[in-house]
């Protein structure tokens, strides 16, 4: 009887290859079709000159009060320091 040689090489090489090829396909991210070239995120504006940061000196409790006006209107909760 004869030997016979088999070429694993030949056999396997689709499969592997097919692996492979499913195996990157997983992790190949999809491209955003609908972007429109922005990112939402946050937007920092100065205050208006209108609205006035004003601090006032408690004697009695030794602390600073921060209040922040619009006009004759507080526009925040006081901060104590």
């Amino acid at each position: 009887m004869g030997v016979k040689h088999y070429n694993f090489s030949k056999r396997l090489f689709p499969h592997i290859l097919f692996g492979i090829l499913l195996f990157t396909a997983s992790y190949v991210k999809a491209q955003d079709s609908t972007a429109t070239g922005y990112e939402e995120g946050r937007l920092d504006l100065p205050d208006p000159t209108s609205i006035q940061n004003m601090y006032t000196y408690d004697p009695i409790t030794d602390r600073y009060i921060r209040t922040r006006m619009l006009g004759d209107f507080d526009i925040s909760y006081p901060i104590i320091l």
